[in-house]
């Protein structure tokens, strides 16, 4: 979901104008650009400053920088369409569609307790959404996944109930520490052994592993 997320961040709350200029930036760069030029500029980003300056230095700006609280309502009606094309072609396939809720490893409750290195973790990759933003968002399309699940009659494993807002499962806001694979994958196979169709609010709950 997060890439899902800075997909319909750049593409609803970014200006058409801008996400213009950047696209054609780029192209120019690429056409200009021979194979010796573009293998020395690759170099120069991976051996010099570069990467510590767009990683944490735009970061640290970005954090300064007005964002938005949340997706556009269009945004999560197309994240809700492409849950149930998703749908559609897995039971093209004569499969079995499984949908999760998405775990994040803050919410609304422990928000303010977040890693300042977490925090440039979402801005290096997102320059739209706040904080805050990514929290509700995550909630919101949460809640779409359950309604679609409960809507096409499909298996929903309840994921950010089990590890959301539980940092010691994760090692950024989105990527789990082995005790967090563990802990999905334990919730995983629970919920497809079980086979049951469970819509439960996205809401965490504070159990042991």
């Amino acid at each position: 979901m997060s890439l899902d997320v800075d997909v319909l961040s750049k593409r609803y709350l970014s200006s058409p104008g801008k996400r213009k200029d950047v696209s054609t930036s780029g192209e120019q760069s690429r056409e200009l650009a021979g194979g010796d030029r573009q293998r020395l500029q690759r170099w120069a980003e991976n051996t010099t400053l570069y990467q510590l300056l767009h990683n944490s230095l735009t970061s640290m700006v970005l954090s300064e920088r007005l964002l938005a609280d949340g997706l556009t309502p269009k945004a999560e009606e197309e994240f809700r369409h492409l849950l149930n094309e998703f749908v559609d072609d897995v039971q093209a396939l004569n499969a079995k569609p499984v949908l999760c809720t998405f775990a994040t490893s803050h919410d609304e409750r422990n928000l303010d307790r977040m890693p300042s290195g977490t925090v440039r973790f979402l801005f290096a990759y997102n320059p739209y959404l706040s904080v805050r933003g990514w929290v509700k968002e995550t909630q919101r399309l949460n809640h779409i996944i359950e309604e679609v699940a409960q809507q096409r009659n499909v298996l929903l494993i309840d994921v950010a109930s089990s590890v959301t807002g539980r940092p010691e499962f994760f090692n950024d806001f989105v990527h789990f520490t082995p005790a967090g694979h563990r802990r999905v994958a334990r919730t995983m196979v629970e919920a497809l052994r079980s086979g049951s169709f469970s819509v439960r609010p996205a809401r965490p709950t504070r159990g042991g592993p």
